[in-house]
């Protein structure tokens, strides 16, 4: 097996490097396997999900493991991308108390929001478009954004939506929607306070909004 790191340049594109020689072998803090996976890491922790192919445990890898903490992610290939990786890190959190917690949620999120009858939901880090899809059957109208580009193809190829890529600073933000939610995203912000900001600007007058963290 041959590994690639992907990394971002200063132009803009992903290139493949291969791995020197000398490199530390990782392996499975469980099985000691050395078929790993790295997911996408978080752009602003640097923090990333370690995933084994052998046993299939999921744990944080180190930040010194990256070459580029922002973007970079082992592959097998050339061929794949952050989005084929993004897909296995999202289906692996996706269990069922993770849909019934999403289920209860948008209950009350549309019994708040009752007085609309199409109510705007904006999930902050929308991630595959998963939670949007199930918002959708509540009688929503969504919309999202995702700060991996990766994550916001996936959400385009499965469900059909376009998320706006990019942080929430980076983003035009209007005071349309009547609900927005967050899910585990708190955890990888700096300055909470200019996050918190910037989901208000998002929300109408007495909308509602849901973080979970």
């Amino acid at each position: 097996m041959v590994s690639y790191v992907l990394h971002h340049d200063p132009g803009g594109t992903m290139a493949a490097t291969t791995m020197p020689a000398t490199s530390t072998i990782l392996r499975c803090p469980g099985c000691g396997s050395a078929r790993l996976i790295h997911y996408p890491a978080s752009r602003k922790t640097g923090r990333s999900v370690l995933g084994c192919r052998a046993c299939g445990l999921r744990s944080w890898a180190e930040r010194s493991t990256f070459v580029n903490p922002t973007y970079s992610v082992e592959v097998e290939t050339e061929e794949r991308d952050l989005g084929t990786e993004y897909s296995g890190y999202a289906d692996s959190k996706r269990v069922d108390t993770v849909e019934v917690a999403w289920d209860s949620t948008l209950e009350r999120l549309r019994q708040l929001s009752s007085a609309v009858d199409t109510p705007r939901l904006y999930d902050v880090g929308a991630g595959d478009g998963a939670f949007l899809k199930l918002a959708e059957s509540h009688g929503f109208a969504v919309a999202g954004n995702e700060v991996h580009a990766g994550a916001a193809r996936l959400a385009k190829k499965r469900y059909g939506y376009d998320l706006e890529v990019g942080d929430l600073s980076e983003l035009e933000l209007e005071p349309i929607h009547d609900a927005l939610t967050m899910w585990c995203v708190m955890v990888h912000t700096e300055d909470v306070d200019m996050t918190l900001d910037n989901c208000n600007k998002l929300l109408k007058p007495g909308g509602t909004l849901f973080l979970q963290t």
